[in-house]
């Protein structure tokens, strides 16, 4: 687990409620605390959040609802599982086809009884030759039993079952009638008629069941093509209907509905959907606008410039209220000496979605004989891209005001309020026309910071507001030139951020004065030292201390006037304050 910081505070805090941490980190945590005494109401908060464990008791034990036994549930279990067995016996009983079967297995048997019977009742008449008339009759009935009773037996149990037992009865009845010859006589005609009977009712009763069954079939054939022609004949009818209303639907879209117009609300809706959908991402970026751990917080060696002056998008960076002063002594003790004193204020409002900044700065030049007094508001919207790129934008406007002395400048002479571009104050013999001019102008800047590099590019007084301090020409008014502004560098601090390296590269176009500046800053611990040199070969040092909240920079510099076509020495001196980042900073700084 890593050290206490602002970012992990809150895993900290719940930890030492959790009662999870070791002494060392408790001891850790206390010392952090103390150091910051404002995450006091976070650890009220987090002890406020602990709940004790408490026992509930309740009075009503006995209307619980127990669970039901397992033993229960088996029998249950048990009970399907029968029904589901009788169901299954009950529809796989056997079919027409297979009681069919079981009859003519039936009739077999019966017809080899019926065989016995005959082989009995031809012993019974070898037996009884000495009967002549007697033992023809009994021959003769023999003959037509044997004829006339499997025919019987056949067709009546081809009606219905009949056990193997009734069948032998049947049979032994009517052997024993045979094996009597003096009864044969008697009786024969009896038993005859008795089975024709037994035979025409069992022919009549098969063919009447036959019959019966061919005419359930064909009634049953003759309803499901019914069924069937109905069927397709209402869905012919559905179809008809469908292509109808179809074709009638389309009818009136042409009729009614002009294809163009359809054409235009579809339309209409995708490019608001994709005006939604551009608009939710934008939102998304505004709402996390830092994409880097470590923000960068470059100190620059150009003359008489700040930071938010050179890069108009590191307004707001450090999402903390920054407060930040520079006063410069420009060619001490020349005659174009120049004191330039500024002070800048900016942070980072999250409901803007953007830094904040606002710079005042006052200048004199030859003690007095002209003053630049000025402020600039910046805005720079914060777009985080991704985890690693944030872009920034930036809207800057300047008004100000210059005043002119001509007591204490000589006409015709040249002046160098800007380095690098001089000017002829008024010609010879000529008074100016005035002591006061105001004037206002914009600009705009573009700045990308990754986790690699940062890079900007800017432009100033884009309007070329009005300059015409130098001259009473009224017809050829001068107006001040565009100032541009490219700068890259990148930042490098060890894993203890007890050593940082930031080197960069700055160039600046502002009419005459065209130049790039390269430099370095070292910082080890609290201790900074810097140096740069620009194309003009004008060599800068710079020394300080650098705290959190604390920073001072002594700055010196040989540089180039064009008046005096030489190096001189400026002196220049830098003091930052910066206070604690908010709640809402603190949470994106450590992202």
């Amino acid at each position: 687990m890593s050290n206490p910081s602002f970012s992990n505070i809150d895993r900290w805090l719940f930890e030492l409620m959790e009662g999870n941490l070791s002494e060392e980190q408790v001891a850790q945590l206390e010392t952090f605390l103390i150091q910051h005494p404002e995450l006091d109401v976070d650890r009220d908060m987090w002890e406020l959040s602990k709940v004790d464990d408490f026992e509930v008791a309740y009075p009503h034990t006995d209307k619980i609802i127990r669970r039901r036994p397992v033993g229960l549930f088996m029998s249950m279990g048990m009970a399907s599982i029968a029904g589901i067995i009788a169901l299954g016996t009950v529809m796989y009983w056997p079919s027409g086809d297979e009681q069919s079967t079981a009859v003519f297995t039936s009739q077999t048997e019966t017809k080899k009884t019926i065989d016995k019977v005959d082989l009995q009742t031809a012993e019974t008449q070898t037996t009884s030759e000495d009967v002549t008339g007697t033992g023809t009759m009994a021959a003769t009935a023999s003959s037509a039993f044997q004829e006339i009773v499997p025919q019987a037996i056949k067709s009546q149990f081809g009606v219905e079952q009949t056990d193997r037992s009734k069948v032998e009865m049947a049979s032994g009845e009517m052997a024993n009638t045979i094996d009597s010859p003096n009864d044969v006589t008697n009786e024969n005609s009896t038993h005859l008629s008795s089975l024709q009977q037994i035979n025409e009712q069992s022919t009549v009763v098969v063919f009447s069941k036959q019959e019966e069954d061919k005419r359930v079939t064909a009634e049953k054939i003759e309803e499901v093509d019914a069924i069937k022609e109905q069927s397709e004949l209402t869905e012919k009818v559905i179809q008809d209907v469908v292509m109808n209303e179809t074709v009638s639907e389309q009818e009136v879209k042409t009729t009614t509905t002009p294809k163009t117009t359809q054409t235009h609300s579809v339309y209409k809706e995708t490019f608001s959907s994709k005006l939604r959908q551009a608009g939710r991402a934008v939102s998304r970026m505004l709402d996390n606008p830092v994409a880097l751990k470590n923000l960068k917080d470059p100190h620059y060696h150009l003359p008489g410039m700040q930071p938010t002056e050179v890069n108009f998008g590191s307004v707001g960076t450090l999402l903390a209220m920054r407060v930040q002063t520079m006063s410069r002594l420009q060619w001490a003790g020349q005659p174009n000496e120049q004191l330039m004193n500024s002070v800048s204020v900016d942070g980072y409002s999250y409901g803007m979605r953007g830094g904040l900044g606002l710079v005042v700065s006052h200048s004199q030049y030859a003690n007095g004989g002209i003053q630049n007094i000025h402020s600039s508001f910046t805005y720079s919207p914060k777009f985080s891209v991704s985890r690693n790129v944030i872009v920034e934008p930036s809207f800057r406007f300047t008004m100000g005001n210059k005043t002119i002395d001509p007591t204490k400048i000589q006409t015709g002479s040249m002046v160098e309020m800007e380095r690098l571009n001089s000017h002829q104050f008024y010609a010879v013999g000529q008074m100016p026309i005035g002591r006061s001019l105001w004037y206002r102008d914009l600009g705009l800047g573009l700045s990308v910071n990754t986790r690699w590099f940062y890079a900007s590019v800017q432009g100033d007084n884009l309007l070329k507001h009005a300059d015409n301090i130098y001259s009473s020409n009224l017809t050829d008014i001068r107006r001040s030139g565009q100032h541009f502004i490219a700068t890259i560098g990148t930042d490098y601090e060890t894993r203890k951020e007890n050593l940082g390296v930031s080197p960069y590269l700055v160039y600046q176009q502002y009419e005459t004065l065209k130049e790039a500046w390269l430099g370095v800053n070292l910082r080890y611990h609290w201790i900074t030292v810097g140096g740069a040199i620009s194309s003009q070969l004008d060599p800068a040092v710079s020394l300080g201390i650098k705290f959190n909240h604390f920073m001072l920079t002594y700055n010196a510099d040989m540089t180039h006037s064009e008046v005096l076509g030489k190096q001189f020495l400026s002196h220049q001196l830098t003091i930052r304050i910066l206070t604690k980042p908010s709640r809402m900073g603190q949470r994106l700084l450590n992202l």
